[in-house]
């Protein structure tokens, strides 16, 4: 037993010395990437470093932005990229070096797919992030298609009540619509951003006719008025959308998005006889005009090489709709009153959900221009759609109607883009 006293002593003497010294707190240092740490132990000797004098002024600019943002920071020294040299606007300091920092204070989707280096596999808690400040404007062209609405008899012949047109036969080709995005991002990270995307129609017609076609209006079947009748209908829409948004950099692979989103879409089902004489028969025009806010992030999915990567965007919104629906019956212009209508309508407010969802392969040319393409869906539920009002409307009599806004559809197709920053 006796030989473990001096130990023992030894230990008592510096856990006596321990509680008795005077502990002084350490900043974090965040160092670059080829810094190391030097630990030194402080004691109540130790004197306060003295503070670091640097000469902003016989900077680059590009340096004194770096450097300004580095001592927001809480940095004290740093060897990180410039906003010149970075390939895309966006660089860190390094990270800081300090222990204790285990936590990520940003989502790091890279590292999911294990692609290079740790671009993207998050951002240390200890580390300084900062963005270069500037202008990006992308402009992308969108072909898009839209689902079809649901099932309706619109056309049958008289004699056999067979279907020789259902709403759902109306097929919608991809057609181009502009996007167009303009952002400003500032040093510390917090972007504005205004979009906007617009199609001024999708179109189909079809032509149906027998020996004795009917055409069923909201309410009343409209029989053919000769041998040889046909019927012509065409569907239409036209969808318009503009964004405004905050958005906050988290890592070089996220940034959240909250913004404010105005959508226009307009639904319209026209019929008329083109055989043996032209003559609208009727018109159901349905709108909806949806605003509200809408929440979601961008995100760098993959870097595959400096210059080539995968992008994604994702949107949910829930959007106020003042929606209303007008139907429209020519041939029935002149008729007795209460006998049969030619005009109704209705109106409703409603609420409408928004998805949006993004996937863009992305190839840097230099610093400032990038190419891509990719694909790009929009969910909309909760719309006003034209055929849905054959069943919420009546011609019969003095005339009735109600607003179905039970109607959803999924815009999609494939895009093609180009980004500009400066």
């Amino acid at each position: 037993m006796t030989r473990y006293v001096p130990t023992a002593l030894l230990l008592a003497g510096c856990l006596t010395a321990l509680a008795t010294a005077e502990i002084v707190a350490v900043q974090p240092v965040c160092c670059g990437k080829d810094q190391q740490l030097t630990n030194v132990m402080p004691t109540h000797e130790t004197q306060a470093p003295a503070p670091i004098i640097v000469d902003d002024s016989t900077r680059p600019m590009a340096e004194q932005i770096r450097h300004d943002d580095v001592k927001k920071c809480g940095c004290t020294a740093c060897t990180g990229a410039t906003c010149s040299s970075a390939s895309r606007c966006s660089s860190t300091c390094g990270p800081c070096c300090s222990s204790g920092c285990s936590s990520s204070n940003g989502i790091g989707f890279g590292s999911l797919f294990g692609h290079r280096g740790g671009l993207c596999s998050g951002t240390s808690c200890c580390q300084c992030m900062r963005c270069c400040p500037g202008w990006t404007a992308v402009g992308e062209v969108l072909f898009l298609s839209r689902t079809d609405a649901e099932d309706y008899a619109l056309i049958t012949d008289q004699n056999s009540s067979v279907e020789l047109l259902n709403v759902g036969d109306f097929d919608f080709n991809y057609n181009g619509a502009p996007r167009l995005l303009l952002r400003y991002e500032t040093a510390d990270c917090i972007g504005f951003e205004l979009g906007y995307i617009g199609l001024d129609s999708w179109n189909d017609a079809e032509t149906r006719g027998v020996i004795s076609p009917t055409l069923m209006s909201p309410g009343v079947a409209i029989p053919s008025s000769a041998p040889g009748t046909m019927f012509n209908a065409a569907y239409g829409s036209e969808f318009h959308s503009g964004e405004v948004n905050v958005r906050k950099r988290c890592n070089q692979c996220l940034t959240w998005v909250l913004g404010f989103r105005m959508i226009d879409f307009s639904d319209t089902l026209a019929t008329q006889t083109i055989a043996p004489t032209v003559r609208d028969m009727f018109t159901i025009d349905a709108d909806n005009h949806m605003y509200g806010f809408q929440l979601g992030f961008d995100s760098e999915l993959i870097n595959c090489t400096e210059q080539f990567h995968i992008d994604s965007i994702f949107r949910v919104g829930v959007l106020f709709n003042d929606a209303d629906q007008t139907t429209n019956a020519p041939v029935f212009d002149g008729l007795p009153a209460n006998t049969i209508a030619s005009n109704v309508g209705a109106s409703d407010n409603h609420t409408t959900f928004l998805g949006e969802l993004g996937l863009r392969a992305v190839y840097e040319l230099s610093n400032c221009i990038s190419v891509g393409s990719g694909y790009h869906l929009i969910f909309l539920e909760g719309l006003a759609l034209a055929p849905d009002q054959l069943a919420a409307s009546s011609l019969a009599g003095a005339g009735s109607a109600s607003l179905d806004t039970g109607g959803g559809i999924l815009i999609h197709g494939a895009s093609i883009n180009a980004t500009v920053r400066f």
